[in-house]
């Protein structure tokens, strides 16, 4: 254990530890508040909020790219609005998924279980599989949620439960890879788990997008263009 983690744990004990049974009341208070003083000056909360504020500053950056993607797929939004109703469904989804794999990534990491340098490509491949496999479960789940409980299409339906399989299979392998790049450049690997969550909130709209665009889009102008044809 380091020096700064002792001298946080005594000062930790010293607040919790009961008083002097000799101690009056007024002598009991000034003890707790110079104890609570000396935590708060050994834990330097405007170093600690620098060090915490910045990376959430990026990543609140970093997941506003989003509104970029929504723009540019509006009419398709604008027209299929139940890909609005389970985007947070779908992106959700995947940031829980990928953060999963990062906590059992850390936690191997952490605990000696993982080896950042050995049979990196078994592990990423087995959390592949065992995503894809989880995907697939909840593809089923997410299909008879969105047929079940709305008057969603039957390819409306098949397009989120698409993207729900591709959002939770690439969330596994970020989530996988990522604590790993930041444990070898050196860097805390637990920054992994908010990080993920951000990467999949992008990630999973574009994917969501370009999925159901591909899919719903484009059944959509077929029959558009068979109504024309009827109607001549």
């Amino acid at each position: 254990m380091s020096s700064e983690s002792k001298k946080h744990q005594s000062v930790w004990v010293s607040i919790k530890a009961p008083p002097p049974p000799n101690l009056l009341p007024g002598d009991i208070r000034t003890t707790e508040a110079t104890n609570i003083r000396a935590m708060l000056a050994e834990y330097n909360i405007l170093r600690q909020s620098w060090s915490r504020g910045s990376v959430l500053v990026l990543l609140m950056l970093l997941q506003s790219a989003s509104s970029f993607i929504l723009d540019y797929f509006q009419e398709l939004l604008k027209s299929n609005v139940v890909i609005v109703l389970f985007l947070t469904m779908l992106v959700g989804a995947g940031g829980n998924a990928g953060n999963q794999c990062a906590v059992h990534v850390i936690r191997g990491l952490a605990v000696g279980k993982v080896d950042g340098r050995k049979n990196v490509p078994g592990l990423i491949l087995s959390e592949i599989l065992t995503g894809a496999c989880t995907a697939s479960a909840m593809s089923i789940i997410a299909y008879l949620r969105v047929r079940g409980t709305s008057s969603t299409a039957a390819n409306d339906a098949f397009a989120i439960s698409m993207s729900l399989f591709i959002i939770v299979t690439s969330s596994c392998m970020i989530g996988t890879v990522l604590p790993l790049v930041l444990y070898h450049l050196g860097l805390d690997p637990a920054h992994a788990g908010p990080s993920i969550q951000v990467i999949m909130d992008v990630l999973g709209v574009a994917i969501t997008c370009v999925v159901c665009q591909t899919m719903i889009g484009q059944g959509n102008e077929l029959d558009g263009s068979g109504l024309e044809n009827n109607s001549k």
